[in-house]
Parts: C-alpha cells; structure tokens; sequence
C-alpha cells in the first residue's frame, strides 16, 4: 500500500511539473510576442472588445493556475483549475474544426503554431487525461508536496510515532516534567 501511493503521489508531481511548464510556456509565448497574440485574438471568432480582453486574461489566467500548481497546499484547486482551462481549449478548438465559425483562425503562438488543428487536438486530450487521472491519484493519497516532498501516508504516521516515543520517562508531550499527584488524607480513614 505504501509503495502504490508513493507511486501515485510521484504520478501527481509529475504531472503538476508538467502542467507548469505548458502554463508557463503557453502565457510567456503570449506575452513576449503580443502584437502576434493580440492580432491572432483579434482573428479568433469573438468579438473585438472582448479578444482585447482576453489578449490579456488568458496568460495572466495561466500564470495565476502556475501559481496554484506551485503551492502544495494549492495543488488540487491547481490541478482543478488546469482541468477547467483544458476543457475549455478543447471545445474550442472542437467548435473551430468543425467549421461552424466559417474560417479557421491561427493557432496559438511558439511550438504548438507549428501543430495543425487535428494535432493541437489531440495535445489536449492528452494533458486533460493526464490532468483528470492525476485528480484521481490526488484523491486517493494523502496531499502530495511539490517538487519531490513525496511523502506516503505510512511513512508520516510512522514519524509521529518515533517523535512521541522520543518523549523522555516522567516527561510529557510539551516537555514538561510530570509531578506524581499528591492524595489528600482520606477524613474517614481513622474511623472504622
């Protein structure tokens, strides 16, 4: 049991690790080249005042998710909120290719404007899978750290067993020492 959550959490690290460097890439790509970003928004199917906004919020909205991911006490709504943002690139590019919009706009900046539709696709059902099992493993061991502070349930219980029998004899938990409670005279014991 303890090795299948240490597999489990070392799962979930990995897939959090990678989920930073797409969010990282993606949103940095976005705002090294804006103009590019900005006009290739512009092109997408939504209109221009909203595109203006979103120019900006979908990198900050990536970065904010890296923020999220690096905090091990933010890794689930991390992982929660990478769920959310692949789902909904992935509608997206599914309502693009099926040609309801009439054109299909360019594709996303850096590495993933070399993929063509169809591969960009299939790039994000990969990272939802990965996002929706590594959910899955998060659920089922206890939190996992970020960065290799993979701890199984076992191994922590075991540590607070050898740090309470650390405790000295006649000491109690906060270090104090113990005094043997005094009994007070019994009233009735001379009378019987």
């Amino acid at each position: 049991m303890k090795r299948r959550n240490n597999s489990l959490s070392i799962f979930t690290s990995l897939t959090t690790v990678l989920l930073i460097l797409l969010w990282v890439y993606a949103a940095l790509s976005k705002l090294i080249d804006y103009e590019e970003s900005r006009e290739q928004m512009l092109n997408q199917m939504f209109p221009a005042r909203m595109a203006e906004v979103l120019v900006w919020a979908v990198p900050v909205t990536e970065l904010m998710v890296v923020g999220l991911l690096i905090f091990p006490k933010t890794v689930r709504a991390g992982l929660l909120a990478s769920l959310l943002l692949l789902f909904q690139f992935t509608v997206y590019i599914s309502i693009v290719m099926t040609g309801i919009v009439g054109w299909i706009p360019c594709s996303c900046g850096g590495v993933l404007e070399q993929m063509t539709w169809g591969q960009h696709l299939l790039f994000n059902l990969f990272f939802l899978a990965l996002t929706l099992v590594a959910i899955s493993f998060y659920s089922q061991t206890s939190q996992p750290k970020a960065f290799g502070e993979n701890k199984a349930p076992d191994e922590l219980s075991s540590e607070k067993d050898k740090q309470s029998s650390d405790i000295r004899p006649g000491y109690g938990k906060n270090g104090v020492e113990k005094l043997p409670r005094i009994r007070a005279p019994d009233p009735n014991a001379g009378r019987r």
